[in-house]
């Protein structure tokens, strides 16, 4: 009769096992990043340790948290850029990898692949926005928002200068506009700044 107990209930356990396993294996991705990709099979190292393949619309959990993501593919130049995970939200990661070589270029020629580099701003966006903060090093360390006022790039003429639209135009907000943007290493000494009052 006790065998009969022991028997059912190692049973019972391994059905209980596989139910969890199951489970957690097909949850939900709940906090973690999502990837939105071309081309498909992209390496990616997390803070330059943990490495992973993925592919377009592949999940992975990862905890809330800073993380600089590192993206490669045989043929395509490689980038880093800088995610932020937030607790129970899927962090999208719009990314289009520029090709190098020719068959990396013709991949990128496909329909399929285009249609994601439009979705992801295209690697052509991407070349352009790199020049565009070569030339305006201040553009990554905006917008910076305040009680008071908010700093952005703006367009004044074919120049991209900083635009402070103040909700209280005064001598101190402006300022304090300055020295937020001293604090973010911005030299403002080098960038025209434009106020504005709204």
């Amino acid at each position: 009769m006790k065998k009969r107990w022991w028997i059912l209930i190692a049973i019972a356990s391994i059905i209980i096992v596989v139910f969890a396993i199951i489970f957690r294996a097909t949850a939900d991705v709940k906090t973690g990043l999502q990837f939105y990709l071309a081309p498909d099979n992209v390496s990616v190292s997390i803070d330059g340790q943990k490495s992973f393949v993925v592919s377009y619309g592949s999940k992975t959990k990862i905890a809330p948290g800073e993380y600089s993501l590192e993206f490669s593919s045989d043929g395509f130049e490689s980038t880093t850029q800088k995610f932020t995970v937030t607790d129970n939200q899927l962090t999208p990661i719009y990314l289009s990898l520029t090709p190098i070589s020719d068959e990396a270029k013709s991949i990128m020629q496909t329909e399929d692949m285009q249609l994601r580099g439009d979705r992801a701003g295209g690697y052509e966006n991407s070349v352009e926005s790199t020049k565009l903060e070569e030339d305006y090093p201040f553009i990554d360390k905006l917008p910076i928002y305040a009680e008071y006022y908010t700093v952005a790039p703006c367009n004044d003429g074919d120049t991209v200068v900083i635009c402070v639209s103040l909700y209280m135009d005064n001598e101190t907000q402006r300022q304090n506009a300055v020295d937020d943007m001293k604090n973010a290493g911005i030299d403002t000494s080098s960038v025209k700044i434009i106020y504005k009052d709204i």
